[in-house]
């Protein structure tokens, strides 16, 4: 597993693919001039049909405007890319892209519905592992004195609500199922805010890694109020030091538009 802890200040920037290049040549040259700490994978994302009929074709770049992020992106309150994914879930810094203080987790918000416009910087139609300091997982779970009928699945009542300490999320829940069935070596890239710092987690595609629910129990010991799930599986990526030390399958890289970059400023 890759794991980076940055507790101190640190920057985001999303990386955009708009050539018809591969998104590792995308990659390689910004993280050279923009100076980044390291950059890794965002979106979950569709491609066209001219896409899937352009990647049987050949082993070229596909034109970036033939993949379609899910999710928006917003970057200083603007939607560069993605289309809506109401249903899914987004992480953001509110005010800054440049994130510094006492409590970092009140920089960011994150939650269940399309990036808001209004945020510095976020990423839409992501996984959750923790939102707003509630824990996601296969089902509900609820602290002591709930209403007998509280569910275990999907939206709780208004009163059960008020004694929720676990949602059920079905993301979640499909991408732990999957992982296992895989013996743990599905790609996973995972991002979480705490009031210390940001924390990451990469694991390369086909290598055996942390269960998903390890992942979890990472950042709940690291007290994270925002934890989310990006793009996994051959899409896990991670550049450091002028290198991949987690890298895209080539159908992914050749479709693959967006990343984040994470500078370390202290």
């Amino acid at each position: 597993m890759i794991v980076r802890e940055i507790e101190n200040d640190f920057e985001l920037k999303p990386i955009l693919r708009t050539k018809e290049e591969l998104f590792s040549t995308t990659v390689a040259r910004t993280y050279k001039d923009e100076k980044f700490s390291f950059i890794i994978n965002a979106n979950f994302y569709d491609v066209t049909v001219s896409a899937i009929m352009d990647l049987k074709m050949g082993n070229d770049p596909v034109p970036a405007e033939e993949t379609i992020p899910i999710g928006h992106v917003i970057y200083n309150k603007k939607k560069i890319t993605g289309k809506s994914a109401s249903q899914d879930f987004y992480i953001a810094s509110k005010e800054t892209t440049v994130c510094s203080g006492n409590d970092y987790s009140k920089i960011f918000q994150s939650g269940q519905g399309d990036t808001p416009s209004n945020v510095a910087i976020g990423f839409g139609g992501l996984g959750p592992i923790i939102l707003n300091g509630l824990e996601y997982g296969h089902e509900n779970k609820y602290k002591k004195g709930a209403p007998k009928d509280a569910i275990l699945k999907g939206e709780p009542s208004k009163e059960a609500k008020k004694y929720l300490i676990q949602r059920s999320s079905s993301k979640f829940t499909s991408f732990s199922i999957n992982d296992k069935k895989q013996g743990y070596k599905l790609g996973k890239t995972c991002f979480g805010v705490s009031k210390k710092g940001l924390y990451v987690i990469v694991q390369q595609h086909g290598v055996i890694g942390w269960s998903f629910q390890k992942v979890k129990e990472y950042f709940l010991k690291k007290e994270c109020i925002h934890a989310v799930f990006m793009d996994g599986s051959d899409s896990a990526l991670f550049y450091e030091n002028n290198k991949f030390l987690a890298k895209q399958a080539e159908d992914k890289d050749e479709t693959c538009v967006i990343g984040i970059g994470i500078k370390k400023l202290s």
